[in-house]
This record gives C-alpha cells, sequence and structure tokens, in this order.
C-alpha cells in the first residue's frame, strides 16, 4: 500500500479577533507589509500632520458652536493656511480643511477668505489679539447659491 505525500498545512497566523486561521505564506508577507505601512502611516501623523495651524486653538465660540482663537498675537496679513480644496466631486464643489470648519461669520472680521488657485486660503486683515476669536465675512454659500 502506497500513501500518497501529504500536501503541508499553510502557515497559521492570528486574524483580527485572535483566532488561528490558514493562510499562504504570500498572504503573510501581504499583512506584514500592510502592517508596516501603517506603523509607518501612524508616525507620519503623529509627526507632521496638523489639522489646525499651531497659531490657533478651538474652544467654545459666542457666535456659533465651536470657534477658532488665537494663542498668541498675530500680525496682520498672517497666512494661516488652506480652508477649502475645490473638488467637483463634493457637493458646493470644495472640500473644507478642520482650518475651513472652525471659523465664524461677522460683519467685522479680523480675517478674510480668499480664493488663491484651486484653494480658498485664510489670511488676518489686521492684528489679532491672543485668545481673540478668528472671524470671516461669510461669501462661499453666497456664490454656491447663486
Amino acid at each position: 500500500m502506497q500513501f500518497s505525500k501529504r500536501k503541508q498545512d499553510a502557515p497559521r497566523s492570528k486574524n483580527a479577533l485572535g483566532k488561528t486561521t490558514k493562510g499562504s505564506e504570500e498572504d503573510h508577507s501581504g499583512f506584514a507589509k500592510r502592517q508596516e505601512d501603517t506603523k509607518r502611516m501612524e508616525r507620519f501623523h503623529m509627526s507632521n500632520y496638523r489639522p489646525l495651524p499651531d497659531t490657533v486653538y478651538l474652544k467654545h465660540s459666542e457666535i456659533d458652536g465651536m470657534g477658532l482663537f488665537a494663542k498668541e498675537q498675530i500680525k496682520s496679513s498672517h497666512e494661516f493656511g488652506i480652508t477649502h480644496v475645490a473638488d467637483a466631486r463634493f457637493e458646493n464643489g470644495y472640500i473644507r480643511t478642520p482650518l475651513g470648519g472652525f471659523f465664524n461669520h461677522s460683519d467685522t472680521p479680523n480675517c478674510e477668505a480668499y480664493i488663491k488657485e484651486d484653494y480658498i486660503c485664510l489670511r488676518s486683515l489686521r492684528e489679532i489679539d491672543k485668545d481673540e476669536e478668528i472671524t470671516v465675512k461669510y461669501w462661499l454659500y453666497k456664490i454656491i447659491m447663486e
């Protein structure tokens, strides 16, 4: 009686629930690569990504909801960064960044939002005192509604 050679079991690994599963070495190496990519992205995000400029912070606003406030005195013409990015795939044709999500409207603003190529950017119109709320005269939604 001759026995056929038995196929060796595939390597075993643990899934997200901690259960042992069978899988090929290729599957295992793909998992290891994804895990390394995830670690690399976490290191990038922790060291480089800042959703808001270092010059502002969030707190409850007397105008509406949460607002942006100056951490320090800010000079006139200070560039805060990008508030919106033009993208036709999104409603209204723009996607809002974290910076664009928290400034509030004022008829006497201390900042302005302006178009620069495919972006809407934010800059100060005058000096802004420490702990003063960052405000802009809204115009984007008026343009979209027309």
